[in-house]
């Protein structure tokens, strides 16, 4: 109860269990036996974002602690948060899997870097697609300080396992 943080509610009746409280319990009761290996099914669902990422961050401890967790989930971006390698299933079958960068790169996504310019007062932002942001980053620097532009703001968007997810699964999965 400690290590999911219930040890001040443990002689309160589970209906006064919020679900935040539920769901760290859940997780209590599949590590009483010290299990090797975890199995998280949505864990996180219909937690408010304080219990949700409370549930995250006891993933991510028991992780470093050496448990092998198999973490189900709709939320791509809470996969990627927490886990080191993902599998995508269709109709029952694995489609791809690896560590969420190396799905990203297996399927060619691209990273979007906007780079906000100034010349004269005019403010543009240039936005440009790559597979390789480091090289192009510099690239883009390069050619807006020769031509004498000053640079207001860089952003660049990482491309996401969601996209990721529509790539590989597509229609198949509705």
């Amino acid at each position: 109860m400690r290590l999911v943080g219930l040890e001040d509610a443990m002689n309160r009746p589970y209906e006064e269990y919020s679900l935040g409280m539920r769901a760290r319990l859940a997780i209590a009761r599949a590590l009483i036996h010290d299990p090797p290996v975890i199995f998280l099914d949505e864990p996180t669902i219909g937690l408010d974002p304080i219990s949700a990422r409370e549930v995250r961050d006891l993933v991510r401890r028991l992780r470093r602690e050496g448990k092998a967790i198999l973490f189900t989930s709709h939320n791509l971006w809470e996969v990627e948060e927490v886990c080191d390698r993902v599998g995508i299933i269709s109709n029952g079958r694995m489609i791809i899997e690896g560590s969420p960068r190396d799905i990203k790169d297996m399927l060619g996504l691209k990273y979007v870097i906007e780079v906000e310019v100034q010349l004269n007062g005019l403010a543009e932002t240039i936005r440009e697609e790559t597979t390789n942001p480091v090289e192009t980053l510099r690239r883009v620097i390069s050619d807006f300080e020769t031509r004498g532009f000053r640079i207001s703001r860089i952003r660049i968007n990482e491309p996401s396992l969601e996209e990721a997810f529509i790539r590989v699964v597509g229609n198949e999965g509705k």
